[in-house]
Order: C-alpha cells, then structure tokens, then sequence
C-alpha cells in the first residue's frame, strides 16, 4: 500500500505530465485535420473552422481533450506549488508569463 505521500507525487507528476501533453496533442491532430481539409488555408483560416461538417466532430472533441489536459496540468501545478517552499516565486513566475503572452491594447 502506498503512502500518502508518495501517492500525492505520482498524481501531480501525472497530472503535470497531462499538461505537457495537451499541447503537442493538439497541435498533431490540427495538423493531421488541415490536410485532411484540403479547402483548409492555415495563413487565412482559424482553427475553429475545422469543426464545420461531417468530422466536424474530430476537432470539437479536440478542443475538449485540449482544454481538459491543461487544466489537469493546471491542477498539477497547483498541487506542486501549494505543497513547495517556493510557491511565491513560483506563482509570481506564472502571473508574470501569464501577462507576458496577454495582447497589448
């Protein structure tokens, strides 16, 4: 039987391991459903369009799956943070790269 511990590790280490994931999956599914899409033009179309039609589906199930991996590492990084000596830096870091990649208006 395993501690508490132990278990509190193996589920944030997957939980971050979710997170890692979302982004490579989306991104490989995007790309396997625009050249499906031959009518699909990545410069002048928004992803969004790709869930228009008969496998409109595949990408409303990707955008799920997407969000739903980082949000599982969202939760992984907050297990990590609350139980770490550093979790102010470590928030300030996140708040700081965070407003980084916000628009300028």
């Amino acid at each position: 039987m395993q501690t508490d511990s132990t278990g509190g590790v193996r589920a944030a280490r997957t939980l971050l391991s979710c997170g890692v994931a979302a982004g490579p999956i989306f991104v490989l599914i995007f790309a396997i459903r625009m050249l499906v899409h031959p009518e699909f033009h990545f410069t002048r179309s928004e992803p969004s369009l790709l869930s228009i039609g008969p496998l409109g589906w595949i990408q409303i199930a990707n955008f799920v799956i997407g969000s739903l991996l980082v949000i599982a590492g969202a939760l992984g990084m907050r297990r990590v943070l609350r139980l770490s000596k550093g979790r102010f830096w470590g928030l300030s870091y996140l708040e700081s790269l965070e407003a980084s990649m916000r628009p300028i208006e």
